[in-house]
Order: structure tokens, then C-alpha cells, then sequence
């Protein structure tokens, strides 16, 4: 499994016994970790004992202190690098609230020679038939045309591409061809309509409705997949043939930050299964998947993290109503 995070940061996380902005404030305890979209499928990957190879573009003044965290928690990885940093997200929580305040820095800036130096080596560590997870934001100086690029190489040796990233970088993927696209509602209907992708409300009114018609109009542009969340609703899953809508279940919430890439890593892991088991591959079956291990990773606090245990149990919920 080869997971790309294109823009990796330092997680620095941070609980609160409240928050409240303009205010003065003392950390209960801090938190730094390897953070990323990326990151957190791989971490799942690794609850299940299962590989999953990061490919990351670093930072070379972090680099040490990034790859050196990466070890620590026994992540596997390849690297290119640039002249700049590691940027910082930062994430607050409340100390008995499931409430959070995510802040993300944009980072530094990478030269179109850069980015051309790690789709190479992108290229030469995809296995024919493989389904690479594009997973998050891009660095800056990223533009379409890096994206066709990044997504033509990787079909040229035989891969296909799920992608979970921003409305305008999902559009760029769809248009150069992208297979399989996972936003949540607010970024689909951001996308689909042209509405302000730079504050989502989070509104659940009317989701399955709302994901069921975006996830088609994804599909209709190009995908043969879209996958649209809705947070503890569930999920949209659309092909060219039919539309379903697999139902979350009730948890222990904790926290839901990280919660869209166990979705992505679940449905990693049970595609690989399928294609290992000369299976085809029913995307209902691996969205449900999915939702579960979502699931189960709000349930605690660390993005990524799951109990495989728990994700069982979940599963069993949710397949009695496939």
C-alpha cells in the first residue's frame, strides 16, 4: 500500500481544561507527532499489521526531527526533499468535550523541479494494478499542472488513485483523470457548486439526500468512484451503475479529527484484501468497512489511532444492514 502526503506536518496537540479565544491560557499537556492526512492512514494500516509505505515531500531544515518521529512509531517511508520547512497544525481539545480548534499552517513554498523529483520517485515504488491513496494538501507552488503530472505518471505505471484533498486540488484530479475521490459533503458541494471551500459549517441537514445527489455528480464528471462522508451519517458511495448509502453508528466520541483518513485506510485495507484474494472488488462492502474504522478512530484521541478490536464490533453493526 503506498500512501502520498505531499504536505506533512508536525501535529502539536494540545488539552485544554477550556478554551477561549483571546484569552491567556495553560496547556494541560502537549503532544508533538508526525501529522498528515497520510500519516493517520498508515497509522491504521499498522493496527492492522498491515504495510503501508508513506511517500512524503519534507521539509530539509525539519527533516531530521520529522523522519526521527516517523521511526519512533514505526512508520515505513520513502522521502524527497526541498529547501523548506515542516509546517505546524495545531489542535486543541477540551478536557472532557469533544470539542476542537484545528489550526493549519500553509508552509513553505516548492519549485516545479522539486515536485518533479518526487512524482519520480513515486513512480518507481507503485506496484501494476495498485491503488495509491492521494491523501491531503499540497505544498505551495502546486498547481494543476503538477497534478496531471503526478496523476499521468502514476497511471503510466499501471496505478490507479483515490484522492482525499481540497475541493480545488480535487477538481484538478478529476479533470486530469483521477479514479476514485473521497471529500466529505461540505468540500463536494463546495466543489460541484462553487461555494466558499475556505469555511465549512459541518451541516448534516438533509446528508444522506445531499451526499447521495453529490456523489453522483462527482461520478458524472469523470471517477469511477466517489466516496462523500457526512460525518457520523455515514457515507455516499457512488459508481457509474448505482448509488448506495451505508448508515454510521452509535460511539464514544472522543474526537473526530483524523476520522476521513481511517475511513480512507479501511478502505485500502479491504481493497488490497480483495485483490489478493482474486475477489471483486464491491465498494459498498469497503465503503461499510470504512465507515466502521472511522468509527471506531473517533473513539480516541489521537488521529489514526484505532483499536482493531473495536473496528470488528463495528462492523458487525453496520454489516447487518448492507
Amino acid at each position: 500500500m503506498l500512501v502520498i502526503n505531499p504536505n506533512p506536518c508536525f501535529d502539536r496537540t494540545l488539552l485544554l481544561a477550556h478554551f477561549l479565544a483571546g484569552a491567556v491560557m495553560r496547556g494541560e499537556s502537549a503532544e508533538v507527532t508526525a501529522g498528515g492526512k497520510g500519516i493517520n492512514v498508515a497509522r491504521v494500516a499498522r493496527a492492522f499489521n498491515q504495510k503501508a509505505t508513506l511517500a512524503l515531500l519534507i521539509g530539509a531544515q525539519d527533516e531530521a526531527q520529522y523522519t526521527k518521529l516517523l521511526k519512533e512509531e514505526g512508520a515505513d517511508f520513502i522521502e524527497a526533499t526541498h529547501p523548506g520547512i515542516v509546517r505546524v497544525t495545531t489542535l486543541i481539545f477540551e478536557k472532557g468535550s469533544a470539542a476542537s480548534t484545528v489550526i493549519n499552517e500553509r508552509g513553505s513554498t516548492i519549485s516545479k523541479e522539486d515536485w518533479s523529483k518526487y512524482v519520480q520517485l513515486i513512480a518507481k515504488n507503485i506496484s501494476h494494478g495498485e491503488l495509491v491513496a492521494l491523501m491531503g494538501s499540497f505544498p505551495n507552488g502546486v498547481s494543476k499542472e503538477n497534478i496531471v503530472e503526478l496523476v499521468s505518471v502514476i497511471h503510466s505505471v499501471g496505478g490507479k488513485i483515490l484522492i482525499d484533498s481540497s475541493p480545488e486540488f480535487l477538481e484538478f484530479a478529476i479533470q486530469a483523470g483521477v479514479d476514485i475521490v473521497h471529500p466529505n459533503l461540505d468540500e463536494a458541494e463546495a466543489l460541484l457548486h462553487g461555494t466558499n471551500a475556505n469555511v465549512f459549517t459541518g451541516d448534516n441537514s438533509h446528508a444522506v439526500e445531499r451526499a447521495e445527489k453529490a456523489a453522483s455528480e462527482l461520478v458524472a464528471r469523470g471517477p469511477e468512484v466517489a466516496l462523500v462522508t457526512a460525518g457520523e451519517v455515514g457515507v455516499a458511495v457512488a459508481t457509474k451503475e448505482r448509488v448506495d448509502f451505508i448508515h454510521g453508528v452509535k460511539i464514544n466520541l472522543v474526537s473526530a479529527v483524523g476520522a476521513g483518513d481511517s475511513f480512507v485506510a479501511g478502505v485500502l485495507l479491504k481493497h488490497r484484501e480483495a485483490l489478493a484474494n482474486n475477489q471483486s472488488v464491491d465498494w459498498k462492502y469497503l465503503a461499510a468497512f470504512g465507515t466502521a474504522t472511522a468509527a471506531a478512530s473517533c473513539e480516541q484521541l489521537r488521529s489514526g489511532g484505532v483499536d482493531v478490536n473495536r473496528v470488528a464490533e463495528l462492523f458487525a453493526q453496520i454489516e447487518k444492514n448492507l
